[in-house]
C-alpha cells in the first residue's frame, strides 16, 4: 500500500535527516511517534492474540496518527521563528540558524503535510465512505 511505503520510507530519510544534521525539531518526531506507536503495538498486539477490538478503537488510532501529524508539524514549523539567547556569543540565534538543520526542518515538515493528507483520505476511505454494495454471484445453471 502506498500510504504505509511513504509513510515508513519517509520517516527512516526524515529521522536521518534530523539527526544527521541535529535539526532541533527532530525530538518532536521522537517523542510523538514513540507515544502513537506505544499505542498502536498494544494495538496490534490484542489483534495478534485474536482478542476482538472494537473498530471504533483502529478508527480512534488513525485519529490520533493524524492529530500527531498536524501538531508535530506545527510545532516543528515554530523552530523557524524560535530564537535562543546563546551566552557563549552573548547573540540571539534561531534554532535552525544552520541551512542543513533547516532544511532537515523543512523535509520533516513537507514530509508530514503530505502524509497528513494520504492518512485523511485512508480515514475517509476507512471509516466515512460507507463500503460498495457486494457484487451478486451469478447463479450458473
Amino acid at each position: 500500500m502506498f500510504l504505509q511505503l511513504y509513510h515508513h520510507s519517509g520517516a527512516l530519510l526524515g529521522m536521518y535527516t534530523g539527526a544527521r544534521f541535529v535539526s532541533p525539531p527532530i525530538w518532536i518526531f521522537v517523542t510523538f511517534n514513540s507515544f502513537v506507536h506505544s499505542f498502536m503495538y498494544g494495538y496490534y498486539t490484542l489483534c495478534c492474540l485474536h482478542i476482538r477490538v472494537p473498530l471504533k478503537l483502529k478508527e480512534s488510532l488513525t485519529v490520533v496518527q493524524i492529530t500527531q501529524f498536524i501538531v508535530g508539524g506545527f510545532f516543528a514549523t515554530l523552530h523557524y521563528f524560535i530564537n535562543y539567547f546563546d551566552v557563549n556569543t552573548g547573540k540571539y540565534k534561531n534554532c535552525t540558524q544552520n541551512p542543513d538543520k533547516g532544511l532537515a526542518a523543512f523535509f520533516n515538515v513537507i514530509f508530514l503535510y503530505f502524509l497528513t493528507a494520504l492518512f485523511i483520505n485512508f480515514f475517509v476511505e476507512s471509516y466515512i465512505r460507507p463500503p460498495p454494495p457486494k457484487k451478486l454471484a451469478k447463479k450458473l445453471d
